[in-house]
């Protein structure tokens, strides 16, 4: 059957109980491949049963979604309703089926089991994070949300997401198992684990040496394109081509690229604010050696000087990422570290190899514009000078981030990615990051700092609590923001949970409490909990937060739990203070009621959902980042920002050399590159920062500028040509550019008038 134009696919089938072990669904029997869908779309969608690479027996069903593309009006995924012959679930405690994805990319599965009059969202629920070309033993633990009752299960719901991103998967041995029970091993016809980890690593490694070889083309390409215009600029020089782009840009060193010639290099800024710009290098002959990049001094007519020790010059670094669950335009080498322990660098063939120029403007620097040079050295080439001009804005930043956050720094690896003995090993050892890093704990401290991220960790549960020497260390300083107290979970089920919960939880925060309070720090203090909570458990977190508001009235009590209604119009989350949805489910209107009511609604990123969503991937364009942070914030006025870590650490040593770095890009299973990871660490555990973290600051200090008019009585508009909504914004630097100069144009002539009636 051909199905013509559906945005949905929905199908029913039924299944039986047929052996020891309970299975549901296998498709085996004839009768149960008579029943089960035969769906086949024009645009390539498929559920149907196939005898082909079944991961038990001899038939599978195969479910397949074509990859979606932007422009594309379908974004759904697949969705079909299983009816299991077995409907009373009460003596069983997993649900597992065998999922073999031979999809180009990762995607998302979601399960759900309801009885015949139950809402979806009222049952069972599991979400797995499915690999490209692998194969999963899926199982979901039976965690009934309190007031269902499993002996009445006649309904199953299997989807993807939406914006599908190469779904092609067999389903199989779906199956109920009681406690102590084991499902057999997956013993398929034309299958085996042994044969899926071949297939999975021989299709890998040919398909990132076609993207390799498909970027070296476009490479070669672009840096023809980039020579033949720089020989029309006059940025042809002896041995290389020099370039420009701006921080908000990534240039990729072996695969397409786009710089414009640099003939020149300008930066604007305010006093006490950071903003950056990146030279390009690109050999005209085969590789450099020992390239450099100095910067001399600037002046302005009247002698005024802008000390070069303002002017950080770092090397761009490169990981090796391979693709991911999300669609990427290549694989490969893409920038992100910023080697700050090199002066001098190899750029082998034609490599592609910026230099990141981030000037910090003293808080007494005169307002004016600077010139001076910026030098360029190779081993047998003769140097390069090109003008350098920074223009130091009539104004001052304020000190801290113009947004309250909360985000973690609790250095881990991801032990999914890992084997149990190779993780007991990184674990252990002395030097790899994610313990090496403590040599420096205070350079860290005030690291984080200069990024406007206060020392915290969102998880550390009592007895645990926050570093209070760091806190106490940037207290000093002047430079302390949010942090969390403690972090508390629901309660759990049953009529002793609470009791139990507050003998567990509630010594521990109080603790904490007193001394954050010995130290001056409460002001700063909230308590997070109750992360990510589905609504069908909100009686238990409602419980836990009207015990810590009794325990601590005076503190903010924050949740990322997906309570739409944040805390008001009957919601049973009314005892929290602070509502995080993610940024693609955040509603202006709704929180703007809840703040009239005296609640906050901050809003967050993490690895979903995907783009267009604002994501910090390696690859997401770093624009994406500092629109976040700046024009998107005050386009949709979030009251803050949360991240769930920035610290994931899977390297087995820092970086010692580069550009080309052994620092491995994937930070997060099953195959998520760079999210929950925006630094990195350099020899003997020293801070590296990359092009993520410098976009992050750069979004909060172009918020400060709005923040600086708003005070002196402008009214702020985003134009739409910068950030029409949170999944439809800019990727042109210049676009932003432009705006943030306006901004400081009205500042400036702001400030020209108070200083002039002063």
């Amino acid at each position: 059957m051909v199905v013509r134009g559906c945005v949905c696919v929905w199908v029913a089938i039924c299944g039986l109980s047929a052996s020891a072990v309970t299975t549901l669904f296998d498709f085996e029997t004839e009768d149960e491949r008579l029943a089960a869908p035969n769906v086949r779309t024009e645009s390539g969608t498929v559920i149907a049963v196939t005898n082909a690479m079944a991961p038990n027996g001899s038939f599978a069903l195969h479910v397949r979604k074509p990859v979606w593309k932007e422009g594309n009006p379908d974004v759904t995924g697949v969705r079909f309703e299983l009816k299991p012959g077995v409907t009373n679930w009460r003596e069983y405690d997993r649900l597992v089926m065998d999922v073999f994805n031979d999809g180009p990319s990762g995607d998302w599965m979601y399960v759900r089991a309801v009885g015949p009059d139950d809402k979806w969202e009222d049952g069972l629920f599991g979400r797995l994070a499915l690999p490209a070309r692998s194969y999963i033993r899926w199982t979901v633990p039976l965690k009934w949300p309190k007031g269902f009752d499993p002996s009445c299960v006649t309904r199953m719901l299997v989807n993807t997401s939406s914006r599908p991103q190469g779904f092609d998967v067999r389903l199989d041995g779906i199956r109920l198992l009681r406690p102590g029970e084991s499902a057999p091993v997956a013993t398929g016809e034309l299958f085996s684990q042994e044969l899926m980890a071949r297939h999975q690593k021989r299709i890998a490694v040919l398909e990132q040496s076609l993207a390799e070889e498909q970027g070296a083309r476009r490479h070669d390409k672009a840096v023809q394109r980039f020579v033949d215009i720089c020989e029309k600029a006059g940025t042809r020089h002896e041995g290389f081509c020099l370039g420009q782009v701006s921080s908000a840009e990534q240039v990729l060193p072996r695969d397409g690229f786009d710089a414009r010639p640099a003939k020149s290099l300008r930066v604007r800024l305010a006093r006490n604010e950071w903003e950056s710009i990146q030279l390009v290098v690109v050999p005209t002959r085969d590789g450099l050696r020992n390239v450099r990049v100095s910067v001399s001094d600037l002046h302005m007519v009247d002698g005024a000087v802008f000390a070069s020790s303002n002017i950080q010059v770092e090397v761009v670094g490169f990981v090796r990422t391979t693709r991911p669950c999300y669609p990427v335009k290549t694989v490969g080498w893409w920038p992100d570290p910023l080697l700050s322990f090199i002066d001098g660098v190899d750029i082998a063939g034609n490599d592609a190899q910026s230099f990141y120029l981030r000037v910090k403007c003293p808080r007494n620097q005169f307002a004016g514009t600077y010139s001076g040079r910026v030098r360029i050295d190779a081993e047998g080439c003769p140097a390069v000078d090109i003008p350098l001009s920074v223009r130091v804005n009539g104004f001052t930043l304020p000190d801290g981030p113009a947004l309250p956050m909360l985000i973690s720094f609790k250095p881990i690896a991801s032990p999914r990615l890992f084997s149990d003995a190779e993780y007991a090993k990184l674990t252990s050892d002395p030097c790899a990051p994610i313990n090496i890093w403590r040599r420096h704990n205070g350079m860290w401290t005030d690291f984080l700092s200069d990024y406007n991220i206060a020392r915290g960790n969102l998880y550390a549960q009592p007895p645990w609590g926050p570093d209070f020497e760091a806190l106490a260390r940037l207290k000093t300083q002047g430079r302390i923001g949010w942090f969390n107290l403690g972090y508390w979970p629901p309660f759990g089920a049953g009529r002793l949970a609470a009791e139990s919960w507050r003998e567990t939880y509630l010594p521990g925060l109080r603790r904490n409490y007193e001394k954050a309070k010995a130290l001056g720090l409460l002001e700063w203090a909230c308590l997070y909990g109750a992360d990510e909570v589905h609504p069908g458990s909100f009686d238990r977190v409602a419980g836990a937060a009207a015990e810590i508001a009794r325990e601590f009235p005076d503190i903010p009590i924050s949740t990322t739990s997906f309570d739409a209604k944040y805390g008001i119009d009957g919601s049973k989350l009314s005892a929290i203070s602070w509502f995080t949805p993610k940024v693609a489910a955040y509603d202006p209107i709704q929180a703007e009621k809840a703040r009239r009511e005296g609640k906050q609604v901050w809003w967050y990123t993490c690895d979903i959902p995907l783009p267009p969503y604002p994501t910090s991937y390696i690859e997401t364009p770093v624009i994406v980042t500092r629109l976040l942070m700046g024009a998107m914030t005050a386009k949709f006025r979030p009251d803050g920002y949360l991240y769930y870590s920035v610290s994931h650490w899977n390297a087995k040593k820092p970086i010692m050399s580069g550009p080309f770095t052994d620092w491995p890009a994937l930070s997060l299973p099953p195959d998520f590159n760079g999210d929950g990871c925006w630094m990195c660490v350099g020899p003997d555990g020293i801070p590296l920062s990359t092009l993520r973290l410098e976009n992050f600051r750069d979004g909060l200090e172009d918020f400060a500028y709005v923040k600086l008019l708003e005070a002196r009585g402008e009214k702020i508009e985003v134009p739409e040509s910068v950030v029409k909504s949170v999944a439809d914004y800019t990727f042109d630097p210049c676009e932003l550019s432009r705006w943030r100069d306006s901004l400081a144009d009205r500042l400036e002539r702001h400030f020209g008038e108070e200083n002039s009636t002063r």
